[in-house]
């Protein structure tokens, strides 16, 4: 998923499942690569073949809340948060893609917010490199909307670890702002990670 091969991550995340059909993180793998191809009825059922199998991941929660984004089913994406109110323990994705719904509605400071929640959390749990994802994420939002100091800001406090995931978000929200650092990003992810440029 990291270098944007999701059919291929469907297929041998379907062979991982097909070796052992209770690996929750198989299931997990394969239902992001799918709503990536946005192919959302096959997401579904896999999430439902897991609950079938009563095989439980909080990421399980992440992915029915964003098929129901993406298909406009604002009563399954209240009954997500309301069943989720009591699973804090995923240290920052729920704060995290709460903020990315404002963000797509405009609603930037209940975003920034939120996102900074999701910041502080991560790191609480020593969870640096998800913590960059989430304030690239807020760099990304921030350059799309033309706030541009809240996404150099944002941007820079994602750099502080680096990595091919977290690298991308402020990569993209600095480009777009057409500062040069960008480009110096991305040649460190060509050089890092070849394979990854080649596909």
């Amino acid at each position: 998923q990291g270098s944007g091969r999701y059919e291929k991550a469907v297929e041998e995340g379907l062979k991982a499942i097909a070796l052992n059909p209770d690996y929750a993180i198989g299931y997990e793998n394969v239902t992001f690569a799918l709503i990536y191809q946005d192919r959302l009825p096959e997401a579904e059922a896999l999430l439902n073949k897991a609950a079938e199998r009563e095989i439980k991941s909080l990421a399980y929660s992440l992915c029915r809340y964003f098929i129901a984004f993406l298909t406009r089913d604002e009563a399954a994406m209240e009954r997500e948060q309301t069943q989720r109110q009591a699973k804090m323990e995923a240290q920052g994705w729920f704060e995290h893609q709460e903020a990315l719904t404002m963000a797509y509605h405009g609603r930037l400071q209940d975003a920034a917010r939120l996102s900074e929640r999701a910041v502080r959390l991560s790191r609480q749990a020593n969870l640096a490199e998800r913590a960059a994802q989430f304030a690239g994420a807020r760099a990304a939002w921030s350059a799309l909307m033309g706030a541009r100091t809240e996404a150099k800001s944002s941007a820079g406090e994602a750099l502080l670890h680096r990595s091919r995931d977290a690298d991308y978000g402020p990569a993209f929200a600095l480009a777009l702002l057409g500062e040069s650092q960008a480009h110096g990003i991305e040649a460190d992810l060509g050089k890092k990670y070849p394979e990854d440029t080649s596909v």
